[in-house]
């Protein structure tokens, strides 16, 4: 039940070749509280990152999940849209909204059904609020075919920055450049 993910799971999608040589962590993600002790304390050759999934999507959703076998070996990775679900967990923690939309940016051809069932199967208010205004800000065709309002991003407002912009459309205080940049409706935060 454990898989790539995240950040991991986008780069090796686009080279799997230089991937293997890199030395940034390796992100993992899966259902189990925490990986084995054997598995913790094996030498990779580079950093392991793990984050349970359970409080971001319910347990038997696998979709955006897919087998990879290479050689002997089967893996199980996250496509791109359920990787950059994974990715968004950690935003503003570790990572800032600019490398998010950096991120965003090169997933020009997402499934618009795929990433409307994984949003919908989220726990994450932020993250889906975060995916979906990114999505927009990029203005990548295969959101504007997207069903929105069929995803419940909840009600409260959220801040992500202090003296940002409030995104109206998805009650969260953004950045003002990543407002200005689309001319997405606004409102000052105070």
């Amino acid at each position: 039940d454990v898989h790539l993910g995240g950040e991991s799971a986008i780069e090796f999608a686009a080279d799997s070749k230089s991937w293997l040589t890199d030395t940034t962590p390796v992100r993992l993600y899966g259902t189990r509280g925490k990986l084995p002790v054997w598995f913790r304390e094996f030498n990779w050759g580079r950093p392991v990152r793990y984050r349970c999934t359970k409080m971001l999507f319910e347990p038997s959703l696998t979709k955006g999940l897919r087998r990879l076998n290479q050689r002997s070996l089967g893996v199980t990775i996250s496509t791109n849209a359920r990787a950059m679900i994974e990715y968004l967990t950690r935003v503003p923690q570790e990572h800032s909204l600019n490398d998010a939309l950096a991120l965003m940016r090169h997933l020009e051809e997402l499934s618009p059904s795929e990433v409307g069932s994984l949003l919908r199967g989220c726990r994450s208010f932020k993250v889906k609020r975060l995916f979906l205004f990114l999505a927009e800000a990029c203005g990548h065709q295969w959101f504007k075919s997207m069903s929105v309002r069929r995803i419940d991003i909840g009600v409260g407002h959220m801040t992500l920055t202090l003296g940002g912009r409030f995104s109206y459309k998805y009650k969260m205080t953004v950045p003002p450049h990543l407002i200005r940049e689309r001319g997405l409706s606004y409102k000052r935060s105070r």
